[in-house]
Order: structure tokens, then C-alpha cells, then sequence
């Protein structure tokens, strides 16, 4: 398959060239139980676009099969945190974006990173309200350009 980039002068492109574009994933969990002071890793329940089988419903990771520029977006939304609501985005076991809301209730963080293909994707959601809240997290994943 050719991705963006790649294409040469006289190059024909046929239909599995312009798959390659676009491959998204977003995943997406209701009502997640974060406990007050507690990290919590998000298992996701609904896939909501996944264009290339890169996860699977109830799991805490959204897992590439090709390396590349990745575009990543996480968005929690109803955290009532009062104080505090944080939300990190990993790539395997390293942060690559956190956004961290003093009274957080709806925030996002975004962040282009270098994935290589089996590595996961996921987000911890943290909140310090006195009581458990229940947010919808959304993990979104979009390939930019294969490397």
C-alpha cells in the first residue's frame, strides 16, 4: 500500500492506495466509574469509528498496525472534579500528553506522536472531587502520515 508522501511521478494509483488514508479509530466509554484520588485506566465499551480492526470493544488500548505520525485526542467530559480532573494519554508506558484542570469538568488533550506499529495507545483519567464521578471519556486515534 503507498501512503501519503510516497507517490512518484507516472505512479498509478489503485483503490488499495487510497485506503491508506485516514485510518482513524475512536473509542469511547459512558458513564466510567473514577474513583476520588484514584488513577483510573479508561476501558473503552463502543467503538465509534475503526477503520482498520485496531481495537477491540471493552479494552483499555487502541493498537496500531502501522508506524507512523499519530494523531491522538482524548476528551472527558462531565467530570464534575470540583478541584482537580487530569487526563493522561499514553503511547506504551510513556506519557505523551496530560491535561491537568483546576475545577476540570469538560477538557481534551491533543498531541502528534511517533507510533510504532503493535504499540498501544490508552488514557488515565484522575479526579480529586471527595466523591466518584462518572465522565465520558472519548480516545481518538488518526494516522498522519505512515513512517
Amino acid at each position: 500500500m503507498t501512503y501519503q508522501g510516497l507517490f512518484t511521478g507516472g505512479n498509478i494509483l489503485n483503490a488499495s492506495d487510497l485506503n491508506g488514508f485516514g485510518n482513524v479509530t475512536i473509542a469511547k466509554v459512558s458513564n466510567v466509574s473514577v474513583a476520588n484520588n484514584t488513577n483510573v485506566t479508561i476501558s473503552f465499551d463502543t467503538e465509534i469509528v475503526d477503520v482498520d480492526g485496531w481495537f477491540a470493544p471493552t479494552s483499555t488500548f487502541i493498537t496500531p498496525d502501522i508506524t507512523g505520525i499519530y494523531l491522538i485526542t482524548c476528551n472527558v467530559v462531565d467530570l464534575n472534579s470540583g478541584n482537580r480532573g487530569l487526563v493522561n494519554v499514553y503511547v506504551g508506558s510513556t506519557i505523551v500528553a496530560s491535561e491537568d484542570q483546576d475545577g476540570g469538568r469538560d477538557f481534551s488533550v491533543a498531541v502528534h506522536a511517533s507510533v510504532t506499529a503493535g504499540q498501544s495507545m490508552s488514557a488515565i483519567v484522575y479526579q480529586n472531587s471527595g466523591s466518584t464521578q462518572t465522565p465520558d471519556v472519548t480516545l481518538s486515534v488518526q494516522l498522519i502520515r505512515a513512517t
